[in-house]
């Protein structure tokens, strides 16, 4: 993620700004949703009487306005880019770009040969 926020900034490339945003979200919403499942653990109260089980909708909500925020985001700039239009520096951006890719493959081929369950 940042290298695709450092080659999006250098490069002047909204996608790869777009999807350095996308992965922020990605990792922030696990994130919530490990705690908020924590917090869902905690018994009931006399103060809580449903117990913490509201935290797992409280964490989806502020995912939805993290990803409406970066949404809100790129739609905004690339509206000033159309009137304004930005030089971008095509090969460090397909650089970083493959990069990402590359290191998405890998985490992809990692984690679905030690997720698979065993038979």
């Amino acid at each position: 993620m940042a290298v695709q926020v450092v080659g999006g900034l250098a490069t002047g490339s909204l996608a790869l700004l777009a999807d350095a945003g996308h992965m922020l979200t990605d990792a922030a919403g696990v994130g919530l949703a490990l705690m908020a499942a924590w917090f869902a653990t905690r018994p009931a109260t006399l103060e809580r009487t449903f117990g913490y089980q509201r935290a797992e909708i409280l964490a989806a909500v502020i995912n939805a306005l993290l990803l409406l925020g970066v949404a809100a985001y790129v739609l905004v700039e690339a509206v000033r880019r159309f009137s304004s239009p930005s030089e971008v520096s095509p090969g460090l951006m397909l650089t970083v770009a493959v990069v990402g890719l590359a290191a998405n493959a890998v985490c992809r081929c990692t984690c679905s040969t030690t997720a698979s369950p065993s038979r």
